[in-house]
């Protein structure tokens, strides 16, 4: 909890895994949750680019525009409406600002922060009566166009969740292993190193590990792309995920759960997909 709580202080969030959690969902949710206020951004920004593409079009924008009529009343209409773009649409870019910078780690939402809180100022500013140029139309299209490369960037990441997900769906659910009882049938998350277990013709092999008695072939095309079965017998190492073909196999169980190699690949493709360039 300890840990849990200097996670949620430093702005990101936390828990602890309960039964059935899948990180893909996590990453569904933070797609679902980023497109959502992107659509905000972009409908409640609509109005404010519309206000500022007239006041452009009849020449009143500017240090001068007070002396235009109906400049008053489009910079004061532009002010109204830019604030529900930066404070409700974006307001957890300032909440990770604020935090961020508290902890001693500005990140690029502190930027963002101070950008539109500037460019919103000007415009409170030129109501005051200051001669400047109101640029409160920018802070809600620089606040639209943030919230539309967040939602980009956790689109970028759901997919790479997805592959991860289809890859460990190749992966057996069940191990029948040999005791001195004889066989037994277990979820694929009881199996420990060193358990012994029985392969038989087309079944896919749940973990990997090394032949201990028994001969067959072994479609590997998953993991190696070779299409022609491998000759498999006593000694030989066994991938898992793959597939047993003609004869029937006992497998020791050298590596299991994060140590295979279809985890390893789920890992790799997850690391590629979510790099920075």
């Amino acid at each position: 909890e300890a840990i849990i709580k200097a996670v949620r202080d430093a702005g990101y969030d936390a828990k602890l895994p309960t039964a059935g959690m899948r990180p893909v969902r996590t990453e569904v949710d933070e797609t679902g949750a980023a497109r959502r206020r992107m659509t905000q951004a972009w409908a409640l920004a609509g109005p404010v680019i519309a206000l500022m593409a007239v006041e452009m079009l009849r020449g009143h924008g500017g240090m001068h525009g007070a002396m235009h009529p109906g400049a008053m009343l489009l910079d004061t209409l532009i002010v109204v409406l830019s604030p529900p773009v930066l404070f409700y649409a974006g307001g957890a870019v300032y909440r990770s600002a604020w935090l961020s910078a508290i902890h001693g780690y500005p990140n690029m939402d502190v930027l963002i922060a101070l950008g539109t809180l500037s460019s919103l100022a000007t415009g409170v500013m030129k109501l005051a009566g200051m001669r400047i140029e109101s640029y409160a139309a920018v802070a809600a299209m620089i606040m639209a166009i943030h919230l539309t490369g967040r939602y980009l960037e956790a689109r970028a990441r759901g997919r790479a969740s997805d592959a991860v997900e289809r890859l460990l769906k190749l992966a057996a659910k069940t191990a029948r292993i040999v005791t001195d009882e004889g066989e037994h049938e277990i979820p694929i998350a009881d199996l420990k190193t060193g358990d012994v277990f029985v392969v038989r013709p087309g079944e896919k092999i749940p973990t990997d590990g090394v032949v201990v008695s028994g001969h067959t072939t072994v479609d590997e095309s998953i993991a190696t792309g070779e299409s022609m079965p491998v000759d498999k017998r006593e000694g030989d190492e066994v991938i898992g995920a793959t597939l047993n073909h003609t004869g029937a196999i006992n497998v020791k169980a050298t590596k299991i759960g994060e140590e295979t190699f279809l985890a390893q690949v789920a890992r790799a493709v997850q690391e590629f997909q979510e790099q920075k360039v």
